[in-house]
C-alpha cells in the first residue's frame, strides 16, 4: 500500500506544498523533511493567508497545509479558501489541535480536506498525506487538478468550461460547485452563483463549503432571513459547531433580533471560541436589549463600566441610573469584604502565600472598539 501511494504521489507534475501556521514557524522545517520521503518539496510557510494564496495562484505549490492554532482556527482558514478562486481548488491537509468531535466532523465537510491530529509525528503525517493524494487521484477531483493548472497558467476560460462540465454531473461535486459559484459571484451574477450552490443542496449535498458561501451571499445581499434558515439547518446537522456562531450573530443583528444573539455569544465563551471577543460584545447586547440582570453579571457589577454604557445608550433615567450605581457600589463593598476575609484565612492557613491566582481576570475591553461605536466592521 505504501509503495503504491508513493508512486501515485510521484505522478503529480507539481509536487510542492505551501503551508500556513499561526504560531510555530519551525513547522516548515519539519514538513520539509517529512515531504522529502514522498519526493515532494515544501515551498514556504507563512503567517499570512494572503501570502499563502498568492504562492498557490502562481504555482509555487498545489497542496495546502494548515497548522491549526487557537488564535487562527483551521475552520476560519478554510473559509478564506472558499473565496479564493485558485486556493479553493487545492488539496488541503489540516494538522488540527484536539477538538470536539462535532468540530472535527464539520471540518471534514468543508471541501475535501484530510485531518491529522496533533501531536504531529512523521508517520501520522505521511499517512494523512497518502490519504489526501489518493482522494485527489480519483473521481472528479482529478479534473479539478486540471482546472487548478489552467487557472495558474492564466487560461481562465478553459478552467471555467471544465468546472461547468463537472458541476453538470448528476452526483454531488461540492468543491467544483464552490469554485464555479465564486466565478459567477466575482462576475456580479449573483443569481447564477446562488443557483449553482442551491443545485448542490438539491443533489443531497449539505457540505459546509456549499452552505457557508451561500450564507455569505445572502448576508451581503440583504437576505438575512434566508441565511439564518440555512444556519439553523446546519446547526442541526453538525450539532452546533462553534465557528457557525459568527454568521448566526450577524444574521440576527441584520434582522434586529438582538436578544437572539445572546445564546451564541454565551456559546462562544463556553466553547472557548474567541471568548474575549464574546465577553466584549455580550454586555452591549444585553444592555441595549434591556436585559439588565444579565448585564450586571457580564460586567461583574463594575460601576465604572455601567457608567460607560449608560452614557452611550442612556437606557435608564438619571434617577434609576443613580440607584443602580449605588447597588453596584454596595456589591463592590461586599466583594472587598469577602476578599479581605478570604485573604486573612489564606494567610492563617498557608502563611503569606500570594493569592494573585484567585484575582478576577476580566478581559481588557479597551483593546476593542469604544462603547457606542459599531459592533462589527
Amino acid at each position: 500500500m505504501g509503495i503504491r501511494l508513493k508512486k501515485l504521489a510521484e505522478t503529480w507534475e507539481n509536487r510542492r506544498a505551501v503551508g500556513y501556521s499561526g504560531g510555530n514557524m519551525n513547522f516548515g522545517l519539519v514538513l520539509r523533511d517529512i515531504l522529502a520521503k514522498r519526493d515532494w518539496k515544501f515551498h514556504d510557510i507563512s503567517q499570512s493567508i494572503d501570502s499563502c494564496f498568492a504562492n498557490l495562484s502562481i504555482g509555487n505549490g498545489c497542496l495546502f497545509v494548515i497548522d491549526d492554532h487557537q488564535d487562527n482556527p483551521s475552520a476560519l482558514i478554510l473559509r478564506h479558501q472558499f473565496f479564493d478562486q485558485v486556493a479553493c481548488l487545492c488539496p488541503t491537509l489540516i494538522i488540527c489541535s484536539e477538538q470536539d468531535d462535532n468540530e472535527v466532523t464539520a471540518l471534514r465537510r468543508m471541501g475535501a480536506p484530510i485531518l491529522v491530529k496533533k501531536p504531529l509525528t512523521p508517520k501520522n503525517f505521511i499517512d494523512a498525506f497518502d490519504s489526501l493524494i489518493e482522494r485527489w487521484s480519483t473521481g472528479y477531483l482529478v479534473e479539478l487538478r486540471r482546472v487548478f493548472s489552467k487557472f495558474v497558467a492564466g487560461h481562465s476560460s478553459g478552467a471555467v468550461t471544465i468546472l461547468q462540465e463537472i458541476v453538470a454531473m448528476q452526483q454531488p461535486t461540492p468543491v467544483a460547485a464552490t469554485a464555479l459559484s465564486l466565478h459567477y459571484r466575482r462576475a456580479h451574477d449573483l443569481e447564477k452563483a446562488e443557483s449553482i450552490l442551491q443545485a448542490e443542496i438539491k443533489k443531497g449535498c449539505f457540505d459546509l463549503n456549499i452552505v457557508l458561501p451561500l450564507v455569505d451571499l445572502y448576508l451581503s445581499s440583504a437576505c438575512p432571513a434566508k441565511a439564518l434558515s440555512l444556519l439553523h439547518k446546519a446547526n442541526e446537522v453538525y450539532n452546533r459547531p462553534a465557528f457557525l456562531t459568527i454568521d448566526a450573530i450577524q444574521a440576527n443583528l441584520l434582522l434586529n433580533r438582538i436578544k437572539d444573539c445572546v445564546p451564541y455569544l454565551e456559546s462562544m465563551i463556553e466553547k472557548d471560541f474567541f471568548p474575549e471577543v464574546a465577553r466584549h460584545y455580550l454586555p452591549r447586547m444585553v444592555y441595549s436589549s434591556g436585559m439588565l440582570a444579565e448585564f450586571d453579571k457580564s460586567i461583574k457589577f463594575r460601576a465604572e463600566r455601567f457608567d460607560e454604557y449608560q452614557r452611550a445608550w442612556h437606557l435608564l433615567s438619571d434617577e434609576d441610573a443613580m440607584r443602580r450605581r449605588e447597588q453596584y457600589e454596595k456589591v463592590a463593598q461586599i466583594k472587598k469584604a469577602q476578599a479581605k476575609e478570604n485573604r486573612a484565612r489564606t494567610d492563617t492557613a498557608h502563611g503569606h502565600e500570594s493569592t494573585a491566582a484567585k484575582l478576577d481576570h476580566s478581559p481588557d475591553e479597551t483593546v476593542y472598539t469604544p462603547i457606542g461605536k459599531p459592533i462589527f466592521k
